[in-house]
């Protein structure tokens, strides 16, 4: 048996519940094999996306709504996942995540900060905003 690139607990959600097919995948990256269980697995990654983000913009219009959004410190991030020559390596999925920070009375819309940061150097800056001794 093949084995995965992700360890999922349910194999094939990308095309289940998420209407998606194999041929979707326009490319496999270089360091794995081009084979239907990636395929399948990059597949259900996107899907797990998908989920994500709908639950996020959920999330966003409830603050919207309240009249919180524009005074709320939104910050999203990712870890590497389970995916091969992701953690803990010097490869690119080793080194880059997602961030994404939303704070539109606090951050410029639109700022790229191009440069490492570490999820560690959150906590100076959080609290920071909170007022809090140091």
């Amino acid at each position: 048996e093949f084995r995965r690139v992700l360890f999922r607990s349910e194999f094939g959600s990308g095309v289940k519940k998420g209407g998606k097919k194999l041929s979707d995948i326009d490319r496999v990256p270089a360091f794995w094999p081009d084979h239907p269980t990636v395929r399948t697995d990059l597949l259900d990654y996107a899907y797990e996306v998908e989920s994500f983000d709908a639950h996020l913009g959920r999330m966003l219009a409830a603050l919207e709504q309240r009249g919180l959004l524009d005074h709320t410190l939104v910050i999203v991030t990712s870890d590497h996942g389970t995916w091969r020559y992701g953690k803990t390596t010097l490869y690119e999925g080793g080194l880059k995540v997602p961030l994404v920070m939303r704070w539109p009375s606090g951050i410029r819309p639109g700022l790229n900060y191009p440069h490492l940061v570490l999820n560690t150097d959150y906590a100076a800056t959080l609290l920071d905003l909170a007022g809090a001794d140091r």
